[in-house]
């Protein structure tokens, strides 16, 4: 199974918004449905730092996971057998990524991720044990889309 982003418009409600924030429900069983209808796990990862971070770097041997954003955007760079590139996630998109795709993503400062992963623990592996799987053979060079990046922020 390769990756595939996933539209987010439905499974975002926002039931309460006043002074003090916004209350936002998401539809987990709406959004990991057609790809992975048993999701044991979700955890968030928060840029509080004023500059981009790039988390991951790695691919889970036996798990798949979704990513989506609550707040901000982030660029993933993901390689797999199949395609590599880097794919922009924001309110209105998700990504779902299957086991041994290798991703790496970069985080706009202020960004806040919401993960789904498909197991409550999963071994990861790094970079160098993925290169035969992967169809651009770039894996080592981390954002080697640079020119995608730029384009993607510039919309």
């Amino acid at each position: 199974m390769s990756y595939k982003t996933l539209k987010t418009k439905t499974v975002f409600r926002t039931n309460d918004r006043n002074k003090q924030g916004t209350l936002t429900e998401i539809n987990i069983p709406k959004l990991t449905e057609n790809v992975m209808p048993n999701a044991q796990r979700i955890y968030f990862i928060i840029n509080n730092d004023s500059s981009e971070e790039i988390r991951g770097k790695h691919y889970h041997l036996d798990s798949s996971e979704i990513l989506l954003c609550a707040k901000g955007q982030a660029f993933v760079e993901i390689h797999s057998k199949d395609k590599c590139e880097v794919v922009t996630i924001d309110r209105n998109n998700a990504i779902f990524i299957p086991e041994k795709c290798w991703h790496a993503v970069k985080m706009e400062k202020e960004t806040i991720l919401l993960a789904i992963a498909e197991k409550t623990e999963d071994k990861t592996a790094t970079i160098d044990e993925l290169l035969d799987n992967c169809c651009c053979k770039l894996c080592g060079k981390l954002f080697s889309f640079k020119k995608e990046i730029e384009a993607a922020k510039n919309k």
